[in-house]
């Protein structure tokens, strides 16, 4: 049986064999675990990861190794979790989240701040945000769930950069203090500014 769908969460955890497509050619095809285990082709094939994997890949990320193969049911997580409760967890310092209006900031500002800061994760949050970084040539690491995906960014001790519009920032500040507020853990977001001063979350 062959089934095409852009429901990944369908996708992953049934299918014996996934094939990923752009423009009508295969990208990828494997067993599901290793046809989405590169996020570059899943956001290639303009899909997003499945849950279970994502949350397996940030624990990874974390230096939460976690033996055997990927999971692919809840159960599969679970036993995953379980053999991570035994281990301890070093806290690192948050990173910092910044966020670039592009309503209001001139290419300028924008180009000589990534030129600064190389390997910055970089999340577009818009139409026009993500206009502004195909013109500008910016690659996006992040281009749904972007505020989520820099607070875990900002859990490692990263720094992220978030492209968006006007009405959007607000949005930012909100949600990024409201998870300080749920956990306990201040991460700062500075609004990159074309003034002297730059707004930043209290």
């Amino acid at each position: 049986m062959i089934i095409s769908t852009h429901d990944v969460e369908l996708a992953y955890p049934w299918v014996d064999r996934a094939i990923l497509m752009i423009g009508g050619k295969i990208l990828r095809e494997d067993v599901p675990e290793v046809a989405f285990g590169n996020p570059e082709f899943v956001r290639m094939a303009h899909l997003s990861l499945p849950t279970l994997l994502e949350l397996h890949l940030e624990l990874q990320s974390r230096g939460f190794a976690i033996p055997g193969k990927k999971p692919r049911t809840v159960l599969d997580m679970m036993n995953c979790v379980e053999t991570l409760f035994e281990r301890g967890h070093n806290p690192v310092i948050p990173g910092t989240i910044m966020v670039c209006n592009v309503d209001k900031n001139n290419k300028g500002l924008l180009s000589s701040f990534l030129s600064e800061n190389h390997g910055l994760s970089v999340g577009a949050m818009g139409s026009r945000a993500k206009q502004r970084a195909e013109i500008e040539q910016i690659r996006l690491d992040f281009t749904y769930g972007v505020i989520d995906k820099c607070i875990l960014k900002a859990l490692l001790g990263n720094n992220s950069l978030i492209l968006t519009t006007e009405s959007m920032v607000d949005r930012i500040f909100k949600r990024v203090g409201a998870y300080g507020l749920e956990s306990g853990i201040h991460i700062s977001v500075i609004l990159l500014d074309e003034d002297t001063e730059s707004r930043e979350n209290p």
